[in-house]
């Protein structure tokens, strides 16, 4: 091992000289004798060999200090030129005078103190000193006498261990040293040898030292042990010696560590002796003391040579790095305790940022620790990592801590533990800890920002006042990001603060003003960023207060009241909220009930002074309430007194709302009214109509009253644990037109006004009671009301009954709409309270026709109307205008209404508990039960659910919820938008048995009544005069059943699909497919997943339309994926053949009895991408496909491919037709793209030649397959098989290039005329690509055109790649140039301007494989 550390010897002291002068040949004057020495009784006069050297080097010995005649640089050139004359025994000699010299203890200190120079003063420069080197000093420099004088000294400092200090007060040195005389002699002599320039023999000099320094005490020993590195100067190896220091550590004081790290650190040892060392240090850790680790610690990380080395030992430091056990393992009650932690950590950070091998180790250990293993002195070794100098490295250290916080191996104890015992060491670091914070807050994986928040909240509860007011600035600055494109920033920081808040109010108090501030971004938050602020604000206002002692009390609320907006229409929503977050604030800081009560009924005094009757700002008001402290998410628990006096203020207020008298005037256009549906007062005001028109309803008021009921039920569920007490409103009577104005004759004689009046009232009428539907069915539990008692069954009862009125009113609606002779179109509802968005809903704006699901009253399935072409009305509203000239009005295919996504903005939401009512079995037939669903409310539930499905998944994609008219969807489900994707999908799981029933059901039914419908049947379905009425009615419902069994079909796609993209460890398919197997009892398979697939099969041979076939093999595929997913990609050809025989058994099949030509289409493209998805051989299917087809669709035609091939006995597609066929053209060559993908190239197989062939083979293959899609394009050629053909040839080219013409040179040799096949078949298809950008350029279509450049340089690159491969196996005769005449896509000569271009031709030997030269490429 190469030396740890070596330092540098000690610089020798500059020595006096004397001046010289400038002319050399002219000495210098003398300098005047010395004077005398002083007769003094303190002289030494004895007659000895040290004393005599001494007195020839003009010293003067005396006891009260040393003298000398000269300068002590010349006197040591004496004393060397005297000991090199003299013999062993002389030196002897004089080493034993001086020890016995020294017996003397003020003649020993007197050689070991500087020496007087009694010089005149003109001969001393500004440099020199009067005192200079010792005697002792001077006879260590002479190397003759340096062993056996060290050896003295050495011998002489164990008679001073016990008494180390003596006092000299006669010695005039020791005079003024401030001490009274008082030297420490060990000390002393050490200090001498310090300025040894050179030792002698410094291995036998450091035994003597380690010798030495067992009987000294601790300081002395110290001062030795670090002594020892200068002795040995880095010469040799010290191994041996470095081993007898590390032991000291287990039989010396603890006090002494330091010494011996340091002193090892710098000596030369082995590599063996340095790993020995390293485990005695590790060894060491364990019963040292606080300080003791620190220098152990270093040690180690300073004795790391490399990356590999520096693994080992940090791996092993580990866990005496563990801080919060650090702490907790010494006494509590030490104050430096913490102080010692954090030096440590500190010299941990310094070894990161100083020596990259360290912090690559560092690095190396942590990316290996699991879950299990993370300790807090991990995460905070990770965040010191991230906070080194090196940018570069800062960011790797970044990357990696952001990537184990996403893979969840950072546990919430260990980063909680982290900041709580150890905020001390992370104060340093918390700009760094806030960067990284704002790193996991800005990505996209909600798990990042759920971390991001809990550091925040960390650093907020747990660093001191200075750090805490950067952090909060960080998170004001986040907030103040609320115009940026990352919204969900800004939730995660408000959530932080509030919780803060929340915790601990007086951490922010002092910075109430900077949190006033957030006001100022209230115009671009959403409703839930609103609530927030206004709670943190609230909150925080209230401990203002408090800690004011109730001073200017109002000061605080009017500094945020001051920024909010005054009670306006358009800006309610922000007032109502800080309202009813004022109002919580003050109840849960009131401890005394009585209190409370007093002060609740003195703010709902105020309350009612402001708000008066307006049913917007108190459901508003009740709502937040709601929110704020029942809810979910509710930050605030109120206490059941209080709620028990919100609810009966609610009930109040509410049924004072519905119960007002009708206005006396008298509206032009006033409608006859009547109670409806229950037995009732037709007195009694319902929820919904104007002030102005009594018979006309008021959108805005049906809102309100709607969020009214949600906030009643709220609040009658939370104080009294059930809402049967609200069931009163289920008997309530509905009061609304009379029931002629929806009579056929009477509609159609309406006017304009009146017929919108009677419209709107029947959607007001179908949204209460969808809103009634969702409240009553909060605590529904599988089909019943959450118990067994008769309540909850007369509850439940109500709920279907109530459902099936949602379904005749909706299809009463469509009936109008379809009879309408104006233009009209419903309300959008606006629930969001999204700030600024608080106007009140948009009354009718246009009249545009809606088509739909409609029903006579006589009937109780659900039925169809087709849409018919409309224009945008004037507001005039006149009718229709007919076509001029004979013009025919284009009829749409039949649509859905009430039921599409886009249509949901002008209904109330239903809630997700609804989605329960699927439990209940289906039942058809007239007969009305409680206990079964019926065929239109099952479409309605189905419908409902898919609806959700889809904007789910938008939501999941960032995708604006905005519809084909500008709406904005996603109002429309914003209870949805509190429920998390996971456990949307889970509940939908739940319900899945429930929905195999129905399936079977369903399937049951459409067995059992087989559709008899001629074609002239489906042209007009509502045409009366065709069919009777039972006919009819078997009609409608029929073509329901079969739509509610594809929404069925639709809803297991999507959630396999979500299932695929979310399930890795296979546990929710598991669970997926149990309840499939659930309900069926003829499993005969105990293997879930086999039964799922043997179910989803089964359903292949019951397909009623075009749709459901698509969804049947779109499911099959998804589960087929799954399961090969979570066989770690290994193919299921057992499974693959089932689908593509599935596939090719629907292609098969002649639906154009049963659907259009777009569904047809549709669902060609869907089942022919998943046979070739699914084929166990892609490129045989494709051919095997063309084949099939093309004799089918173009038979007969000279330019067929497969012409030879029509007289053969083949299947037919008869969905596949010359206007569809671009739709398997492209599936096509996106296939055979996808296939060259996957060949692999020449250098990633083996060098067997048997691999290389096959790769060859791979590209015959797929070169054949590309011609023959090419040659197609001679017989259908429309325009949107062009544009792909363009993209992915060019495609397939490159790919060519990149991978099969290396193959193609590696076996030019060995498989010549395989080679010219594939190329010359190649060559083929790039003349007909060549036709075909002749062919955009003649129809000047501008998209093909702009694809031309790309396709060419493409072209051309090949046919130089081509002749780069024949020239270098010297068959360049193969290859020419010719002329390319312009042709068209049938390969017909085209008369053009154009200037022909060159290509090459490739051909074999024979002169009969040579082409043409006019058939030649051009550009």
């Amino acid at each position: 091992m190469p030396a740890l550390k070596r330092k540098s010897a000690p610089k020798t002291k500059k020595t006096f000289k004397a001046p010289r002068s400038s002319q050399s040949s002219v000495r210098s004057p003398s300098p005047p004798p010395p004077p005398e020495p002083p007769q003094c009784e303190d002289v030494e006069t004895d007659d000895n060999v040290f004393i005599t050297i001494m007195n020839d080097c003009d010293i003067t010995l005396q006891k009260n200090g040393n003298t000398c005649a000269t300068a002590t640089a010349a006197a040591q050139q004496k004393l060397n030129k005297k000991f090199a004359r003299k013999d062993e025994s002389f030196l002897e000699a004089f080493v034993q005078h001086v020890e016995t010299y020294t017996d003397d203890n003020e003649a020993f200190v007197s050689l070991l103190l500087p020496t007087t120079v009694e010089l005149p003063p003109e001969c001393f420069s500004q440099a020199d000193s009067q005192l200079q080197d010792s005697i002792i000093k001077l006879l260590l420099q002479c190397e003759k006498v340096q062993p056996s004088l060290i050896e003295m000294l050495l011998k002489k400092m164990p008679l001073y261990s016990e008494n180390e200090t003596l006092q000299f007060k006669n010695n005039p040195l020791l005079a003024g040293n401030g001490q009274g005389g008082i030297v420490n002699i060990p000390r002393l002599i050490l200090n001498q040898m310090r300025w040894i320039n050179y030792f002698v023999k410094p291995n036998e000099v450091a035994k003597q030292l380690l010798e030495t320094s067992s009987v000294m005490n601790a300081q002395i020993t110290c001062d030795i042990i670090s002594f020892l590195p200068d002795v040995l100067m880095n010469l040799g190896d010290h191994s041996s010696l470095a081993k007898d220091l590390c032991e000291m550590l287990n039989t010396g004081s603890g006090d002494i560590a330091h010494a011996v790290f340091d002193a090892v650190a710098n000596m030369s040892v082995s590599d063996e002796t340095a790993e020995e060392i390293q485990e005695l240090a590790l060894s060491y850790l364990s019963t040292a003391e606080p300080e003791q680790i620190f220098h152990a610690t270093k040690f180690l990380l300073d004795t790391c040579t490399s990356v590999e080395v520096g693994k080992r030992v940090i791996m092993a430091l580990r866990p005496h790095l563990d801080y919060p056990e650090l702490l907790q393992s010494f006494d509590s009650e030490d104050a430096n305790i913490k102080l010692m932690t954090k030096r440590l950590s500190n010299s941990v950070f310094a070894s990161m940022n100083s020596k990259p091998h360290i912090f690559q180790a560092w690095m190396a250990v942590i990316d290996l620790l699991t879950k299990d293993q993370w300790l807090p002195g991990d995460l905070i070794a990770s965040i010191q990592l991230c906070n080194v100098l090196n940018v570069q490295q800062r960011k790797l250290a970044s990357a990696q801590l952001v990537l184990k916080f996403k893979n969840a191996l950072i546990s919430k104890s260990c980063l909680t533990r982290c900041f709580q015992e150890t905020a001390h060491i992370l104060e340093d670091h918390h700009k760094c800890i806030c960067k990284i914070s704002q790193t996991l807050l800005w990505n996209n994986d909600q798990r990042l920002k759920i971390v991001a928040s809990k550091v925040y909240i960390l650093l907020l509860l747990h660093l001191d006042e200075g750090q805490r007011r950067d952090v909060l600035a960080v998170i004001l600055e986040h907030i103040g990001s609320v115009t940026s494109a990352r919204p969900l920033e800004v939730d995660s920081a408000l959530k932080v603060l509030f919780r803060v808040a929340r915790e601990r109010p007086e951490y922010l108090e002092n910075y109430f003003g900077s949190l006033c501030e957030m006001t100022e971004h209230l115009n671009c938050m959403t409703l839930q960023q609103v609530r927030l602020c206004l709670a943190v604000l609230s909150i925080m206002s209230t401990q203002v207060q408090h800690s004011n002692n109730n001073k200017n009390t109002e000061d605080v609320s009017c500094q945020v009241e001051d920024r909010l907006s005054s009670f306006t229409s358009s800006k309610v929503n922000i007032e109502v909220i800080w309202t009813a977050a004022r109002f919580i604030s003050n109840a849960l800081n009131c401890d005394d009930e009585d209190e409370l009560m007093t002060q609740v009924s003195t703010r709902l005094k105020t309350l009612n002074f402001h708000f008066r009757s307006d049913p917007n700002l108190w459901s508003l008001l009740f709502q937040e309430i709601c929110v704020a402290a029942i809810g979910n998410e509710g930050y605030a628990k109120l206490s059941t007194s209080t709620i028990k006096q919100m609810k009966k203020l609610a009930n109040d207020k509410f049924t004072n709302m519905i119960s007002r008298e009708p206005s006396t005037t008298q509206h032009p256009a006033q409608l006859d009214m009547t109670a409806r549906f229950e037995v009732g007062s037709s007195s009694v005001r319902t929820i919904c109509f104007s002030r102005s028109n009594p018979s006309h309803a008021d959108n805005n008021i049906l809102v309100s009253l709607c969020r009214f009921v949600r906030s009643v039920a709220c609040l009658e569920t939370s104080a009294e644990k059930s809402v049967v007490g609200f069931k009163w409103l289920f008997d309530h009577p509905l009061l609304l037109h009379d029931e002629r104005y929806e009579e056929q004759e009477c509609f159609n004689e309406l006017k304009k006004i009146e017929a919108c009046a009677v419209l709107d009232n029947l959607f007001a009428a179908i949204n209460w009671y969808r809103e009634l539907v969702s409240v009553f069915s909060w605590q529904r539990k599988d089909g019943t009301a959450g118990g067994s008692g008769g309540d909850d069954e007369e509850l439940s009862r109500d709920v279907m009954r109530h459902l099936s009125r949602v379904c005749l009113l909706q299809s009463r609606v469509m009936r109008l709409l379809h009879k309408s002779p104006f233009y009209y179109t419903p309300a959008a509802l606006d629930d969001s309270n999204h700030y600024p968005t608080g106007q009140k809903c948009s009354v009718i704006k246009s009249q545009v026709k809606v088509a739909g699901v409609d029903d006579d009253d006589d009937f109780s399935c659900v039925g169809l109307t087709s849409t018919t072409t409309s224009k945008k009305s004037q507001a005039s509203g006149k009718p229709v205008r007919k076509p001029a000239g004979g013009k025919k009005v284009k009829e749409s295919s039949p649509s859905y209404g009430f039921y599409a996504y886009n249509e949901q903005t002008c209904l109330v939401e239903l809630s997700l508990d609804v989605s329960g009512l699927l439990r209940k079995p289906l039942q058809f037939g007239e007969e009305n039960s409680a206990d079964h669903l019926h065929l239109k409310e099952l479409h309605l539930l189905l419908s409902d659910v898919a609806n959700k499905m889809t904007h789910v998944q938008k939501r999941a994609k960032s995708t604006p919820f905005f519809g084909s008219r500008g709406v904005d969807v996603s109002k429309a489900f914003i209870k949805l938008d509190q429920v998390k994707t996971d456990d949307f999908y889970m509940r939908l799981i739940d319900l899945t048995p429930n929905l195999c029933t129905h399936i079977d059901a369903i399937v049951s039914k459409l067995s059992s009544d087989p559709q008899q419908r001629e074609d002239d049947e489906h042209e007009d379905p509502y045409a009366a005069s065709q069919f009777s009425t039972t006919s009819r009615k078997d009609l409608l419902n029929n073509e329901v059943v079969v739509r509610c069994y594809q929404y069925i079909c639709d809803i297991f796609v999507k959630i396999t699909a979500w299932i695929e993209a979310n399930d890795n460890e296979g546990t929710v398919f598991l669970k997926f497919s149990e309840a499939v197997s659930q309900h069926q009892k003829d499993a005969t398979q105990t293997n879930a997943v086999r039964n799922l697939f043997s179910y989803v099969e089964r359903l292949l041979q019951h397909l009623s339309s075009t749709a459901i076939a698509s969804s049947v093999v779109k499911l099959l595929c998804n589960i087929l994926r799954i399961i090969e997913k979570l066989k770690g990609g290994e193919k299921r050809s057992r499974f693959r053949k089932i689908i593509c025989k599935g596939c090719d058994t629907i292609l098969q099949k002649d639906w154009s009895m049963t659907d259009t030509g777009p569904a047809s289409s549709a669902m060609l493209a869907s089942v022919f991408s998943v046979m070739l998805e699914t084929s166990i051989d892609p490129l045989e299917t494709v051919e095997q496909s063309l084949k099939i087809i093309l004799c089918g669709i173009i038979k007969g035609d000279e330019l067929n491919p497969f012409r030879s091939e029509e007289e053969e006995e083949l299947v037919v597609y008869p969905c596949a037709t010359k206007q569809n066929f671009n739709l398997v053209h492209m599936r096509c060559l996106e296939e055979l793209v996808k296939e060259s993908v996957k060949i692999p190239t020449a250098k990633s197989v083996s060098s067997r030649a048997n691999d290389v062939i096959d790769l060859l083979l791979r590209w015959s293959e797929s070169v054949k397959v590309f011609d023959l899609l090419i040659k197609v394009l001679k017989v259908i050629s429309n325009k949107n098989m062009l544009g792909p053909t363009f993209k992915l040839s060019q495609a397939f080219i490159d790919n060519f290039m990149k991978k099969g013409i290396n193959i193609c040179e590696m076996m030019f040799k060995s498989s010549q005329e395989d080679v010219i096949r594939v190329l010359k078949c190649l060559q083929a298809s790039t003349r007909q690509l060549q036709h075909l950008t002749c062919h955009s350029k003649v129809t000047k279509d501008a998209a093909l055109t702009a694809r031309v450049p790309t396709l060419k340089r493409s072209l051309e690159t090949f046919v130089f790649r081509v002749k780069a491969l024949l020239t270098l196996h010297n068959c360049h005769q193969a290859f020419w140039l010719g002329n390319l005449k312009n042709r068209n896509l049938r390969g017909e000569e085209l008369v053009s301007q154009a200037a022909p271009s060159s290509d090459e031709n490739v051909s074999g030997d024979d002169d009969d494989d040579v082409l043409d030269h006019s058939q030649s490429l051009s550009f």
